[in-house]
């Protein structure tokens, strides 16, 4: 009788354990399957030049500016007439990634530099 007991106890464990897994699993999926639904009608709305620029800041949100190829699309950004708004947006990039602890020195400098060429040269 006390080694059916013992045989229960771990049965129900081990069946709680694998659902708790399962559980957090299928929460993360569906989180995420949200999230990208709701990114697939954002980028639906804009061109294909535009898109380019916000996966910049997608990036950015995400804290993975690995890639310095990435900053390649600033560019592409840089083509708008309102340098205001551009100077402004390499002025918030710059202070936000000075913010973080793991930031790169050479990449807020490059932000820096391009923050200057448009706000302080008209």
């Amino acid at each position: 009788m006390c080694t059916e007991l013992l045989l229960a106890i771990i049965y129900f464990s081990t069946i709680i354990t694998v659902n708790y897994f399962l559980y957090n699993l299928l929460k993360n999926y569906v989180k995420n399957i949200f999230y990208l639904t709701k990114l697939k009608n954002i980028f639906t709305k804009f061109k294909k030049e535009d898109v380019k620029s916000l996966a910049l800041f997608y990036f950015y949100s995400k804290n993975d500016f690995k890639n310095i190829n990435l900053l390649g699309i600033l560019n592409k950004f840089s083509s708008s007439n309102d340098t205001i708004v551009i100077g402004k947006t390499y002025n918030y990039l710059a202070t936000n990634i000075e913010k973080k602890s793991n930031s790169s020195n050479a990449l807020i400098y490059y932000l820096r530099l391009l923050e200057s060429q448009y706000l302080f040269l008209k």
